[in-house]
């Protein structure tokens, strides 16, 4: 029954067979592929072990450079040998494979920021010595330098160089009492705009040495005023309301008193009232009464001078004078004030 069930079963007994043959075949192949899987690992983890290694000596030897380079920088910076340091730290920084390039690249820039430092500590320096140039030059390199922290402080200094630099427009443009106190005094309200004591210094010098020669440029712009104003005034000088003030002038020297009693003259007082044009007898009174304090006396006919001086320019600019331009005025003005203070300044001796 057996061999009868072997013989209808052609088909299975061909399958063990094969599987029979083909085992020992199969269980090659797998030796094979498991060995070249564990081959495989084991050359990646070598070429991982012996690469580590080689980065680690590339890390030692590029951090040692690094160290070299940095502790050379350091030597530099405690002598202020700000551009050796910076070359050196900048070399340390160019240096791959080290890890500690964030330690050189800050000290680079805390060397650079010294630099900067030192450049604008020797540009007031050099202001304290009043070297000028070298103190704006050293400003001007300083405010190119993007590591400088101090932008605001240099700036301001520049502006006060650029305004010492106008030392001749101010002078020019001060007037004549504060420049004549300036050159008494050397004290003057602009410098205080200044905050640098030494800048102050360097101004004030620059200042007094160019006053002498704006002295001499007022000096001629007077004179040159004054001959225009006097040639404009010799056409003046006919008019009858200039006439009145000379009138005025020379009647009032005649009869200067030379003591108390000549002070009562008839003819001054007539030619006063006239000339003030006073109708109010009142006022008439108040003007000559109490003659006898001459200080007294003196002090009404100078206020009396202050309102003839005042009442002869107004009529000047009048219609009656429309012919005469407004340089006109000013040289009227001018000629009335000249003789005018001139008789005070006689009032005064006598």
């Amino acid at each position: 029954m057996a061999d009868m069930r072997l013989a209808l079963n052609p088909k299975k007994d061909g399958q063990r067979a094969g599987r029979a043959v083909a085992s020992p075949e199969g269980s090659t192949l797998k030796i094979c592929v498991i060995g070249l899987i564990a081959g495989s690992l084991l050359a990646a983890g070598t070429y991982c072990f012996l690469n580590a290694k080689r980065r680690a000596r590339l890390e030692a030897r590029a951090n040692a450079a690094v160290a070299d380079h940095v502790a050379s920088a350091q030597a530099h910076l405690r002598q202020q040998k700000w551009e050796p340091a910076i070359e050196e730290l900048q070399e340390a920084v160019a240096i791959k494979d080290s890890t500690n390039v964030a330690e050189a690249q800050e000290s680079l820039t805390l060397a650079r920021r010294r630099r900067a430092g030192a450049i604008l500590a020797a540009a007031e320096a050099s202001l304290g010595q009043r070297n000028a140039s070298k103190s704006l030059e050293l400003l001007e390199l300083y405010l190119a330098d993007l590591d400088a922290l101090d932008q605001e402080r240099a700036a301001e200094l520049r502006a006060e160089f650029e305004l010492a630099e106008c030392a001749t427009a101010l002078l020019r443009q001060l007037p004549d009492e504060s420049l004549a106190r300036f050159a008494e005094t050397g004290q003057l309200e602009e410098l205080n705009r200044l905050d640098h004591p030494a800048m102050r210094s360097l101004y004030r010098q620059k200042l007094q040495a160019q006053l002498p020669q704006e002295r001499v440029r007022r000096m001629e712009l007077r004179r040159q005023r004054e001959e225009e104003l006097g040639r404009r005034a010799a056409r003046i000088r006919p008019t009858p309301v200039f006439r009145e003030v000379l009138e005025f002038v020379e009647r009032t020297r005649r009869h200067q008193p030379k003591s108390e009693s000549s002070w009562d003259n008839a003819t001054l007082r007539q030619y006063v009232v006239r000339a003030l044009r006073i109708t109010d007898p009142a006022q008439e009174q108040r003007l000559f009464e109490d003659f006898g304090d001459r200080p007294h006396a003196r002090q009404r006919l100078e206020e009396q001078i202050s309102r003839l001086r005042a009442s002869v320019k107004e009529r000047f600019r009048g219609p009656a004078y429309r012919e005469f331009e407004p340089a006109d005025h000013e040289a009227f003005d001018w000629a009335v004030d000249r003789e005018l203070d001139l008789l005070l300044q006689e009032l005064q001796i006598r």
